[in-house]
């Protein structure tokens, strides 16, 4: 019994075990490192750092990318199941996808998405673009 726990514990640890090491006083930027004369460049981290934020008041979803934002309204549906994190996961990732598939979209100024919604203009930046998914 001791030696499947043990093994199990292995199996966890090399499960959950990062991918690259990090100091806790590196940033998320392409580190550069030497190994025997060659550079290595680490890939960047998978996430590519998309952030969301529901707005209830508005009903609308911002995705923050690499200061850009876009906004999203979701269906009646979707608002309804939103509180679920495995729908709001799905939603996630169909946006992401969205985003990727049409990078374009129809532009917002930061004043009218301020009026639409306080929270997610205060989320994106003034002189960024702001596009609306749907």
């Amino acid at each position: 019994m001791n030696s499947f726990l043990c093994l199990l514990a292995c199996l966890l640890a090399v499960a959950y075990a990062p991918t690259t090491t990090r100091s806790p006083h590196q940033h998320n930027t392409h580190q550069t490192t030497r190994h025997h004369g060659h550079h290595l460049t680490h890939a960047p981290p998978i996430g590519e750092g998309f952030s969301f934020r529901y707005d209830p008041k508005s009903h609308r979803l911002a995705v923050v990318n690499n200061h850009k934002c876009w906004i999203y309204h979701p269906s009646d549906a979707e608002q309804s199941t939103i509180k679920d994190i495995h729908t709001l996961r799905d939603l996630e990732v169909k946006l992401i996808q969205q985003i990727d598939n049409t990078p374009t979209g129809t532009s917002l100024s930061h004043s009218d998405l301020g009026l639409m919604s306080p929270l997610l203009a205060h989320l994106c930046h003034s002189d960024w673009p702001i596009v609306i998914l749907n």
